[in-house]
């Protein structure tokens, strides 16, 4: 019981930023949902609980909503994301992209049969960016989802990334308030991917990292594993700023998940994560 109740708070983060470009936009980041059959869905309630009580502008979730596709096959675990989702999408515009997970149906590094995309794009009023972009409110959201190949080989092949971030062609308007939604945050902020092509971005939205499953009360930007197993990675979680440019990454809904393994039973020891984010006038 104590596990029980334990899992299912919220730690939230709270970030303020300053921008001339818009006017009091409030957001709320959520990442790796990681739903399956055997979920417990008393998350769901609770999240929606949240966002009621919160009423933000939007609700941004970069990336892995599913833990696997078998979910896609079972029609009655299924309603429960559908009913969901389209009930955020009446309390808030909601924006969604992609992640390794949802992009592992993906056959040859496609997603030309990526079900996850067809369905999602059923419910009403639901904006998924599948390297798309979406504007309102003065603001420019770009959805960016690299390649399962990218993912597939650990997020180490710059050439890649670059690769497909450049079939985006986007021309970012400056007077706009520009944000990335991507899923992972590796290396964004280093200079051959920031230089490049995102240093016109005034705010990037990330997950996939759980935080380097490091409890959110601790200060700081380092974890204790990555999700490529490497020991006491850097940047992998909080708030962290390049120039002009923010990046915010969420530790996730869940840290562990049934896909890994013997460890989702360690998953009692995190809370559920959540970005509080409001941008003000200068």
């Amino acid at each position: 019981m104590i596990k029980g109740d334990y899992v299912l708070k919220i730690v939230k983060s709270n970030y303020t930023l300053k921008s001339n470009k818009i006017d009091n936009i409030s957001i709320i980041h959520i990442s790796d949902l990681h739903y399956d059959i055997e979920y417990n869905t008393k998350r769901l309630n609770i999240l929606t609980k949240e966002i009621s009580n919160v009423k933000p502008n939007y609700v941004c979730i970069t990336g892995d909503i599913l833990d696997n596709s078998s979910v896609l096959n079972n029609e009655k675990a299924y309603k429960i994301m559908y009913d969901f989702l389209e009930n955020l999408c009446t309390l808030s515009t909601v924006i969604i992209t992609l992640g390794n997970h949802e992009l592992k149906q993906s056959k040859n590094y496609s997603r030309d049969y990526c079900d996850i995309v067809v369905k999602l794009k059923r419910i009403p009023n639901l904006i998924l960016l599948d390297n798309e972009v979406f504007i309102n409110d003065n603001i420019c959201f770009v959805g960016f989802n690299p390649s399962y190949e990218y993912y597939d080989k650990l997020g180490r092949d710059y050439n890649i990334f670059n690769k497909d971030f450049d079939k985006l062609d986007i021309k970012l308007d400056k007077e706009k308030y520009n944000i990335l939604l991507i899923h992972t945050p590796k290396d964004l902020l280093e200079d051959n991917i920031y230089n490049n092509r995102l240093n016109n971005f005034d705010l990037i939205l990330a997950g996939h990292t759980h935080g380097g499953l490091m409890p959110v009360k601790f200060k700081g930007h380092m974890g204790i594993i990555s999700p490529g197993k490497r020991f006491f990675p850097k940047n992998v979680r909080g708030h962290l700023i390049k120039e002009k440019t923010h990046l915010i990454i969420c530790s996730g809904i869940v840290r562990l998940s049934n896909t890994s393994g013997i460890f989702h039973y360690f998953n009692f020891l995190y809370k559920m994560h959540v970005n509080y984010i409001s941008i003000r006038k200068n």
